[in-house]
């Protein structure tokens, strides 16, 4: 019996240490957990600094983009300034070749263009004269008819 109780003694300290080695990294590692802050912390401020170079690139990007567009812009105004130049170059060397009588400005002193020199008008008044003529022909035709001969 005595055997049997110091094998038990012994393995009831031998459980008794494994629990108190147990308990023991338990709380170490709960007491490691709560005061290892400074990874997180430096986590932080890493993830902070990350955050800001991002902003500033996409501040530079922003502004690349704007630079970019401006450039555009200008090329496209300068494009058309060329257009309009040439064009005007066009219409004056074409003013050159046809010249025309300067018209009256509205509200001038100027006489007014005769009306001869009105074409609709002129046709207008050449087919009022036809027509007439044609009416009054058909008249005599008509009166020529009806007298006996």
């Amino acid at each position: 019996m005595n055997r049997s109780l110091l094998r038990y003694c012994v393995f009831r300290q031998c459980l008794m240490v494994i629990a108190m080695l147990l308990i023991s990294l338990a709380g170490i590692t709960r007491t490691g957990a709560v005061v290892s802050g400074g990874p997180l912390l430096t986590n932080a401020v890493e993830k902070e600094q990350q955050r800001i170079m991002q902003d500033y690139r996409a501040e530079q990007s922003k502004q690349e983009k704007q630079r970019v567009a401006k450039l555009r812009y200008e090329q496209k105004q300068q494009r058309r300034a060329a257009i309009l130049a040439g064009m005007e170059a066009q219409l004056h060397a074409e003013q050159q070749l046809v010249v025309l009588p300067p018209r009256a400005a509205i509200g001038s002193d100027a006489p007014p263009s005769s009306i001869w020199h009105f074409p609709p008008l002129l046709f207008a008044i050449l087919a009022v004269i036809l027509l007439a003529a044609g009416i009054f022909l058909k008249y005599l035709r008509s009166q020529q008819n009806k007298t006996p001969s």
